[in-house]
């Protein structure tokens, strides 16, 4: 699959590092990917912005680093993803994937399709519900709760 990497970079000293290791995993698991990190030295992230947004629709799916929330462009880059109807993959610092989600429906009535992962066996199963778009850091306290159809260990949403 072809994928676009997004995650803070302005402000991180370690970026370059962070945002190659990501990409080296990924292409480990048969990726192609697309990494701004390679484009960014010097320039501001505002000028970089049309640049990414092209790679994000030469790209099927953005893979978003743990840090991404931290980042004004890196969730710019998600909001990007979801409205083009991009699959979104949520990496953890192991640079493996918790989740992935795809926006599905009209502008009048948009859900969210997302694909979690059993934290004991690896399992995927499915949830859709409401798209929820969270600006800034605003954090969402999970109420919620699934389980794992394979092992019925409980998952925290």
């Amino acid at each position: 699959m072809k994928l676009y990497l997004a995650g803070k970079i302005t402000g991180d000293p370690n970026y370059k590092e962070k945002f190659l290791r990501a990409q080296k995993a990924l292409e480990e698991q048969g990726h192609l990917v697309m990494n701004p990190a390679n484009l960014t030295e010097g320039f501001p992230w505002e000028d970089c912005m049309p640049i990414c947004f092209a790679m994000i629709d030469a790209s099927e799916a953005t893979a978003m680093l743990p840090d991404w929330a931290d980042s004004q462009g890196a969730m710019l880059e998600q909001e990007y993803t979801a409205q083009s109807k991009k699959v979104l993959l949520y990496l953890d610092n192991k640079d493996k994937v918790l989740y992935s989600e795809k926006v599905i429906g009209d502008k009048e009535k948009q859900s969210v399709l997302r694909v979690m992962y059993c934290n004991e066996c690896g399992q995927a199963f499915f949830i859709a519900g409401p798209l929820l778009r969270y600006p800034g850091k605003k954090k969402v306290k999970g109420k919620d709760w699934l389980v794992c159809p394979e092992c019925l260990s409980a998952q925290k949403v």
